[in-house]
C-alpha cells in the first residue's frame, strides 16, 4: 500500500476501502458513526492518510460492528 499513499495526504473513497481492506458500506458506516474522519468535497468525500492510520493503530485488538460498536478483544 505505500505506492497508494506515497507523496499523498489524503485519498478518495475508493483507495481508502483499499488501504483499510473494507468495502465502501463499511467505510461509510465508520464515517457516519465517527470512527473515521473525512473531508467532504462537493458530493464526494476524501480521508486524511493520518486518519485512517490513526484508525488502524487505535483499534488494533477489537472488533468493530456496522454500527460503530466498539469491543476490546483482549
Amino acid at each position: 500500500m505505500d505506492e497508494l499513499t506515497n507523496n499523498r495526504i489524503a485519498l478518495n473513497t475508493k483507495d481508502a476501502c483499499a488501504y483499510l481492506g473494507i468495502n465502501r458500506n463499511l467505510l461509510d458506516s465508520f464515517r457516519r458513526c465517527g470512527l473515521i474522519k473525512a473531508i467532504k468535497t462537493g458530493r464526494f468525500y476524501i480521508y486524511p492518510v493520518s486518519e485512517l492510520k490513526a484508525f488502524v493503530e487505535n483499534n488494533t485488538g477489537k472488533e468493530i460492528t456496522k454500527d460503530g460498536i466498539v469491543f476490546d478483544c483482549y
